[in-house]
């Protein structure tokens, strides 16, 4: 994600600040469709719960998708980051 006219270094609270607005949407979801299940008993399954269920597993299934992801992404700035000290340790 680009922010237009910041450094890396200064995009990153406003990178963070979209990860934790996302964050809270996906937990949003989980609660919400948590909280629609226990209606099923006062108003019945139809239209409740498909779109209960889908607001448990969506943010579950996305969260378990992007583990891998995050571990690549965590992986690769080591050896980024390893690259960047041994370039400066050989210009010393």
């Amino acid at each position: 994600m680009a922010f237009a006219g910041l450094s890396p270094e200064d995009a990153h609270y406003p990178r963070l600040f979209v990860a934790v607005v996302i964050g809270l949407a996906m937990l949003a979801g989980v609660i919400l469709g948590i909280v629609a299940l226990f209606g099923i008993s006062k108003y019945g399954t139809k239209g409740i719960l498909i779109k209960s269920l889908f607001g448990i597993i969506v943010p579950v299934l996305l969260v378990l998708l992007s583990i891998p992801v995050v571990m690549h992404a965590q992986e690769r700035a080591a050896h980024i980051r390893a690259m960047q000290e041994a370039n400066t340790e050989s210009g010393k």
